[in-house]
């Protein structure tokens, strides 16, 4: 008679916690690892949603004039994976659609244009904070109590 050992029950469909704590901690790790630029040779688009899916093509189906076999058309989509969806700077079609797109500026939007918008918004507040004498004398008592012993401000013009 051979015998028999019952395999490991795990009760639930999420498997074993050790696992699952891992995978929150690696997650987690990376989402601290801030804004990953794109590839090279490649645009990056990140989402709001970590898997959404945006058809670009939508191809009529093929129908053979002799034997009448009928080959469905192949939709192209871009595919969202963790937030991220890198289009090659080549695929032009994907890039204008992606761009066109209503969804774009809502649900997804282009890093680069990001970035960007984030570094006026710090020179921005740069120039407010440096534009009031109260202000500016606040910055430069923080940076000779930090110890930094190379930094110089210009003078701010109230016109510029």
């Amino acid at each position: 008679m051979i015998r028999r050992e019952a395999p490991e029950v795990i009760t639930g469909a999420r498997g074993p916690r050790d696992v699952r704590a891992a995978q929150a901690e690696e997650a987690k790790a990376k989402r601290g690892s801030g804004l990953q630029r794109a590839p090279e040779g490649k645009v990056r688009f990140q989402s709001a949603f970590s898997n959404l899916r945006i058809q670009v093509t939508a191809p009529v189906d093929l129908r053979d004039p002799f034997t009448g076999r009928i080959t469905p058309g192949r939709p192209k989509a871009a595919q969202f994976r963790e937030n991220v969806y890198d289009v090659p700077i080549g695929d032009t079609d994907t890039l204008n659609h992606l761009k066109t797109h209503p969804g774009y500026g809502v649900k997804f939007w282009l890093l680069d244009d990001i970035i960007q918008e984030a570094k006026k918004v710090q020179v921005e507040q740069a120039r407010r904070i440096l534009m009031d004498p109260e202000q500016r004398d606040a910055v430069l008592e923080a940076l000779k109590e930090s110890g930094v012993s190379d930094f110089s401000l210009p003078p701010v013009e109230a016109n510029e």
